[in-house]
């Protein structure tokens, strides 16, 4: 899927990205922040991605104007369709755009010459006076910028534990080239795979106290992730209300939730009363 399509129905750019001789002024020299697409008859004016209007105004220089502040994999972009025909504008500061939806008509207001559209595209950033965020638009126009990754979330887990992408999250999000939320399912993956027992045998180790005290020591004790890291809270929970409170009072006495009365409640995740049934067997134990 293209990222920015071309804003227009023709594709004939009279005036590229870079330095050329000012049409109006003369000057030698002047570098253009876009590209002038010109052609006759009526050309409707498209939206190049989705995203939201910023800007919707008559300029003395841009004419009528539209400018559209776009949100891509966490860039910043925006676009810029100057000299529409007057009244052509159809959206307003703050209307939400899908990409081809027409905004406007090819048209010939503030400083121009004749027919065309001037078309910028800004990345990084949004525009300013000195167009500092400017690139040429006909290096990302039809391009897919962010193109899906074709590998399964397995695979990709796979490579990050045969240690392919480096250390280190965002080195190895780059590495993969994928989003933040794409690499969040590979972390969890890589977990699954890394720990290599069910929820339940989790859950079991817990219980016989094989990875101490507290739950996020235990988490990463585990080596999993904080969601798969409830599924086991929950399957703890499960097995110890399946216990006797001979059973647990056993436990307790074999060290094997801890110090402190608090503590040890937790860690048997059992109600204060069902813990106080426990203490009471433990007395007559020792």
């Amino acid at each position: 899927m293209n990222t920015f399509i071309w804003p227009t129905n023709t594709k004939r750019v009279t005036s590229p990205f870079g330095y050329r001789t000012h049409p109006l002024t003369g000057a030698r020299g002047s570098h253009h922040k876009g590209i002038d697409i010109a052609d006759g008859g009526t050309r409707p004016i498209y939206a190049a991605a989705d995203g939201v209007v910023r800007r919707s105004y008559l300029s003395t220089s841009y004419g009528e104007t539209i400018m559209i502040e776009h949100k891509i994999n966490g860039v910043v972009w925006e676009t810029v369709y100057a000299h529409m025909r007057e009244n052509s504008r159809r959206f307003k500061v703050g209307d939400k755009v899908k990409q081809g939806d027409a905004i406007g008509k090819m048209g010939s207001t503030g400083n121009s010459t004749g027919q065309h559209l001037h078309f910028e595209i800004h990345k990084n950033g949004l525009w300013n006076m000195s167009k500092s965020n400017a690139v040429d638009p006909e290096k990302y126009l039809e391009r897919d910028l962010y193109p899906q990754s074709k590998k399964s979330i397995t695979e990709m887990a796979n490579e990050v534990i045969d240690g392919k992408h480096g250390n280190g999250h965002s080195n190895r999000q780059k590495s993969l080239g994928i989003s933040k939320a794409e690499y969040e399912k590979v972390r969890d993956e890589v977990n699954r795979l890394a720990s290599g027992k069910s929820i339940k045998e989790m859950a079991q180790e817990v219980v016989d106290g094989k990875h101490g005290n507290g739950h996020e020591n235990r988490r990463k004790s585990l080596g999993i992730s904080k969601a798969d890291y409830e599924k086991v809270r929950e399957k703890v929970n499960e097995i110890a209300n399946s216990k006797t409170i001979a059973q647990m009072a056993q436990e307790v006495i074999d060290g094997k939730h801890g110090n402190g009365h608090e503590t040890r409640r937790k860690s048997l995740g059992i109600s204060a009363s069902e813990y106080a049934k426990v203490r009471t067997e433990v007395n007559k134990r020792v």
